[in-house]
């Protein structure tokens, strides 16, 4: 699970213990691609047990390990100032090195770049309107997410990789699109 700032005192936690705990275990890849580099480091620590300075909150239980990923980007090759950024993670995981919890982490921002970027910026979910605040919607939300999330896994199942194509493709014909449901 993923350690954000609504959380800050288990952010700082996780932060603390990065500081002062030796480190489980590190895996350090570098990859080219989309025209820039990127250099992630994943570090794991073992979580504190109960009593230690260091132990984080009980409501936490059945926390076992400590993440943080670093990420390095540069957009070329020529850039010799990198972005970074720095996350933490916890899990209740204990067997996994750096390398194949990198790869799990890697797999979920697959997901979020696949369906949740398409959703906010291509679809432009979070401005749309429906389930502002004191807006009497029932289950408008979570419907209409629902039919944008459908509609994006079938455009996928039918072979459309870009969504924005397959969006204008579609746009204001909907027979055209009843016929893509049909077959």
């Amino acid at each position: 699970m993923a350690v954000k700032g609504n959380q800050p005192t288990l952010l700082r936690q996780c932060q603390a213990i990065a500081a002062a705990g030796p480190i489980v275990d590190c895996d350090e890849q570098t990859n080219h691609g989309h025209g820039r580099i990127e250099r992630r480091i994943v570090s794991l620590w073992d979580a504190p047990c109960e009593g230690d300075p260091l132990a984080i909150d009980g409501a936490w239980a059945g926390l076992r390990r400590i993440i943080r990923v670093e990420r390095f980007r540069w957009k070329s090759k020529a850039d010799n100032v990198p972005s970074v950024e720095t996350m933490y993670y916890i899990s209740s995981r204990r067997g996994d090195r750096a390398e194949a919890i990198g790869e799990m982490i890697r797999g979920h921002w697959g997901i979020e770049n696949r369906l949740h970027w398409v959703k906010d910026v291509q679809q432009n979910e979070d401005r749309n309107g429906i389930g502002r605040r004191g807006a009497r919607l029932g289950n408008a939300p979570e419907n209409i997410s629902l039919l944008k999330s459908w509609v994006l896994s079938l455009f996928r199942i039918k072979g459309y990789d870009s969504i924005k194509n397959a969006t204008i493709t579609f746009a204001n014909r909907i027979p055209r699109l009843l016929q893509l449901v049909i077959t």
